[in-house]
């Protein structure tokens, strides 16, 4: 791990903008993204998903209205063996289950209300990958009082699509500054980095 040399960090703290965090951080060899990027990005994010489930919401919708009229039905338990016939009811109950399910999200998305959630690293329930505990292992060694928050996706795991988590530290000393360190499991986030 390359670290900064004293006169570049001499010339960080000349920087009004920059921190102890962030001259920490970026001493370590971690240069945080701009909390711009971050944000612009996530907005997009949430734009994608309520279009997403919107769609699926119309498609399953228009589905249903086709198939649940009682001579669609009949139709198909003239053509169908029975057992492909049972099959098939089944997978129309499944997409009625679905459709409620929908219905039950859509107002959420609809109305902004799907957000990004903030948990402190060590109470997450998920996987961590080694990359981002070597680097929490780092941060701690050379900054022991920064709290480490993962931000993340509340429907991302719903849908099956990635949770997008940002390691986020935070400085302890007045809770007023935080960074943006790593981003895991979103190929498509290109921040910013500061620095």
């Amino acid at each position: 791990m390359s670290h900064m040399s004293l006169l570049e960090r001499v010339d960080l703290k000349k920087d009004s903008n920059a921190d102890s965090l962030t001259v920490a951080l970026i001493s370590l060899g971690i240069r945080p993204y701009s909390r711009e990027s971050v944000k612009k990005y996530q907005t997009l994010m949430l734009m994608d998903l309520k279009k997403k489930i919107k769609e699926e919401f119309e498609a399953h919708k228009s589905l249903l209205s086709e198939w649940g009229k009682p001579e669609y039905l009949e139709s198909k338990k003239k053509e169908m063996t029975k057992d492909e016939f049972e099959l098939h009811c089944e997978f129309i109950h499944f997409l009625w289950v679905e459709k409620n399910s929908l219905e039950r999200r859509l107002p959420k998305v609809q109305w902004r209300r799907v957000h990004y959630n903030l948990e402190e690293l060590q109470k997450l329930k998920v996987f961590v990958p080694l990359s981002v505990r070597n680097m929490v292992s780092d941060i701690h060694k050379c900054l022991p009082y920064t709290d480490l928050f993962v931000e993340y996706l509340d429907e991302m795991e719903e849908e099956g699509i990635n949770w997008e988590p940002f390691l986020i530290a935070v400085d302890d000393e007045n809770r007023k500054h935080e960074e943006y360190v790593k981003v895991w499991d979103e190929p498509q986030f290109e921040g910013e980095r500061l620095a």
